[in-house]
């Protein structure tokens, strides 16, 4: 067995010193921020790191779009190969 002993040292030195202060930016944070200028969903999901675009589009875009935050430029043919999304944006 390998026993070690480590002296001289505090806890706090140990866990890294004082919380993370900064939050990070989610994925809807990236995308929205991304898409001030219109952007196909391939481009979106390559930006963000996603490979599969079933499940990038389900569980990010469509409620980006839902929630209003971003819209389609073909809204009239959601499946159109030339759609592209783009930010929304708001008044404050």
């Amino acid at each position: 067995m390998l026993y070690a002993t480590i002296r001289n040292t505090k806890l706090a030195d140990n866990l890294g010193g004082a919380p993370q202060v900064t939050p990070q930016d989610t994925p809807q944070d990236k995308i929205i921020a991304y898409c001030m200028e219109p952007r196909s969903k391939a481009e979106i999901a390559k930006f963000c790191g996603f490979k599969d675009i079933k499940h990038f589009t389900a569980h990010y875009l469509k409620p980006l779009l839902e929630s209003g935050q971003l819209r389609m430029t073909i809204p009239d043919k959601p499946n159109s190969r030339n759609q592209k999304y783009i930010t929304v944006k708001t008044e404050d």
